[in-house]
């Protein structure tokens, strides 16, 4: 098995380059010209993709983020959220490596099997890094006119949120 998952790759660029002939495509100067495209994509999602880095580092090592968690928690409550996913909610808009790190840690602590560590899986797979994904991929593809976009992932963000920490009791 080991053997012929190493000769996927291999395979896909040689099925490509043979599909590619059979087509009449020239393939060596389609591929220059896809790579050279993607180096000019790579050279303008660099500047937000750097600054998305330095907020998060930001918030979380300037303690701003334990600050927020203090500050919303008495929301969090009212809403019935525990304490302990107020800052993987808070974390998730904005880093997955981050939130998958305090997701762990509710899972360690609580024990992955717990209905607090199930919500925290279940917060973390139904949503996405909607903020770096916006700062990251739409100046990439030119998108100027974005005004509704962040308001609506936000209320869908909030809506699986809401839908882990109401459903998951059901299934616990």
């Amino acid at each position: 098995m080991r053997t012929a998952a190493s000769l996927i790759i291999p395979l896909m660029l040689v099925l490509s380059v043979i599909y590619g002939k059979m087509k009449r495509v020239p393939v060596y100067s389609a591929f220059i010209t896809g790579a050279a495209e993607g180096m000019r994509t790579a050279a303008r999602i660099l500047p937000p993709l750097v600054l998305m880095f330095v907020l998060i580092a930001f918030l979380r090592t300037s303690g701003c983020l334990a600050a927020m968690e203090r500050l919303l928690s008495p929301l969090f409550a009212s809403f019935g959220i525990p304490e302990k996913l107020a800052g993987l909610i808070l974390l998730r808009p904005v880093s997955g490596s981050g939130a998958l790190a305090m997701a762990s840690d509710i899972m360690s602590a609580a024990g992955a099997d717990s209905q607090i560590g199930l919500t925290a899986c279940a917060i973390v797979g139904t949503s996405e890094t909607m903020l770096y994904t916006l700062t990251l991929y739409l100046p990439a593809g030119g998108v100027r006119k974005s005004g509704a976009l962040l308001p609506l992932a936000l209320l869908l963000y909030l809506c699986g949120v809401a839908g882990a920490i109401l459903l998951v009791p059901l299934f616990a």
